[in-house]
């Protein structure tokens, strides 16, 4: 369908996509065609071009067909984005999907949804645990709130090596706002965390 004809149905979900026919011929039926797309012959092309490209381990042509889908805002360094391409397609072509990492992202927000289901099932001194992402997915927030010091070891704790997964994949910093125990200020002695005391509160 996309190949010969061009067009694409551009929310194939199963709600979507119904067996027609008698059961030894069935036929794929697709409804809701409000969201539908055509591609036009050129892009066909070369969106084949670049299939082929996958399927061989080109990694050269793979370059090409990629520069000729894409619309450049600027002057391209040829050679650099061929050998950056080189380096992906040894990491990921021939691989199964199943061994391939997901995107930092999608992990990212995979192991922070562990970590509130963590501090929903373990923990018992945590008042507050709410994520927030900025609008392009690039920055997230983690603002906590828990009942002592203690809480906040205890939660550490729980966490087990989730946080440090988490530090894997992406970079952070902390700080803590309040007057820590001695316990967790020792805990804290050698780490990067910022310690803020409290001054005026109205």
């Amino acid at each position: 369908m996309v190949f010969e004809d061009g067009f694409f149905h551009a929310d194939p979900h199963p709600g979507n996509i119904i067996m027609i026919g008698p059961e030894d011929a069935p036929v794929i039926g697709l409804i809701d065609l409000g969201l539908v797309g055509r591609l036009s012959e050129d892009l066909r092309d070369g969106a084949i071009r670049l299939l082929i490209a996958a399927a061989t381990g080109d990694a050269a042509a793979l370059a090409d067909a990629l520069l000729a889908l894409g619309k450049p805002r600027g002057g391209v360094d040829v050679r650099a984005f061929r050998a950056e391409v080189a380096v992906v397609s040894e990491k990921y072509l021939g691989r199964p999907l199943k061994e391939i990492e997901t995107s930092a992202l999608l992990r990212v927000k995979r192991l922070a949804a562990k970590c509130a289901e963590l501090v929903r099932t373990r923990d018992t001194g945590t008042l507050q645990y709410e994520l927030y992402f900025n609008s392009d997915n690039t920055e997230c927030l983690v603002f906590e709130r828990y009942r002592d010091s203690q809480a906040l070891l205890d939660h550490h704790k729980n966490l087990g090596d989730t946080m440090a997964a988490i530090l894997q994949t992406c970079s952070g910093s902390s700080e803590i706002c309040g007057t820590p125990s001695a316990e967790l200020m020792e805990k804290l002695k050698d780490s990067p965390v910022q310690v803020y005391t409290p001054f005026l509160a109205a």
